[in-house]
């Protein structure tokens, strides 16, 4: 959750590095939602045309790298993430596995979008999970990711979407009002991602997935914001013990418990 006086902050890349660097051990424990919707990016992964040279942006804990070599046996990755504690428990699971992973991997503590604005490779596939939605220029982003792919190049990533965790954000406004929003109502929507991909590549593909996910309570909701990286403090400024119980009545009134939902854009772009 963000305050209005958080908006600026919560857009950095700073802040967000603080949050992923603190939720990295614990993120493979409660980042269920991530982990479905990696299941629906896999599920577009084909198997022919091998890619030579393929970029991952935002690696974090290394899930999608692994599955992204296992895919591809003779690809070269390059996975990268501006947290070097996730890049830690990326390592690991790389150690941890088939030899001829490290060989193929090359591991990278940078910014996705420093990374883009100031590199001339070009890769054959570029590719991400839950990652592009916290770019601070999407637009220029996708601009840079058509620059960086070879001719017949491909990007195959999801995005989280604006209507992620409407339910919370209506409660908030119901409870708190307009000085307090989701951090997903800074995502694209599907119209305008739409938009925005049309406008850099030839051919474009996405389809609209809808997750949900119920919550023991609102203590539960909260810490698997901030055990994932994804949402910062559960104590929000201006956020106050006599809030949590309104919200709290006020899932239990509306909704019957503390289920929310996630929208998932899974993108497939040609170059």
């Amino acid at each position: 959750m963000e305050s209005r006086s958080q908006k600026s902050e919560a857009g950095s890349a700073a802040l967000l590095r603080r949050r992923f660097n603190r939720a990295a051990t614990t993120y493979d424990q409660y980042a269920d939602i991530q982990l479905q919707a990696l299941e629906l990016l896999i599920a577009r992964l084909q198997p022919i045309d091998e890619p030579a040279m393929t970029l991952e942006l935002g690696c974090g804990t290394g899930n999608y790298t692994r599955l992204l070599l296992a895919h591809f046996p003779r690809t070269r990755l390059l996975s990268l993430d501006f947290s070097e504690a996730m890049l830690v428990q990326a390592r690991e699971k790389i150690n941890e596995s088939p030899r001829d992973y490290a060989a193929r991997l090359a591991l990278l503590c940078q910014d996705g979008e420093s990374f883009l604005a100031a590199k001339s490779a070009r890769f054959d596939l570029i590719t991400a999970n839950a990652t592009l939605q916290w770019f601070a220029d999407l637009p220029r982003a996708l601009a840079l990711i058509r620059a960086g792919l070879q001719p017949g190049g491909q990007l195959l990533t999801t995005i989280f979407g604006r209507r992620s965790l409407a339910e919370l954000e209506e409660g908030l406004q119901a409870v708190i009002g307009e000085q307090m929003h989701v951090a997903a109502m800074r995502f694209p929507d599907y119209p305008e991602l739409a938009a925005m991909l049309t406008t850099v590549f030839a051919e474009v593909e996405i389809s609209e997935h809808r997750l949900s996910r119920q919550f023991s309570g609102l203590s539960a909701l909260l810490r698997h914001f901030r055990y994932t990286g994804t949402g910062g403090a559960a104590r929000a400024a201006g956020f106050t013990p006599r809030h949590y119980r309104e919200l709290s009545r006020w899932f239990r009134d509306n909704y019957g418990g503390f289920q929310v939902s996630f929208q998932v854009l899974v993108v497939r772009c040609q170059n």
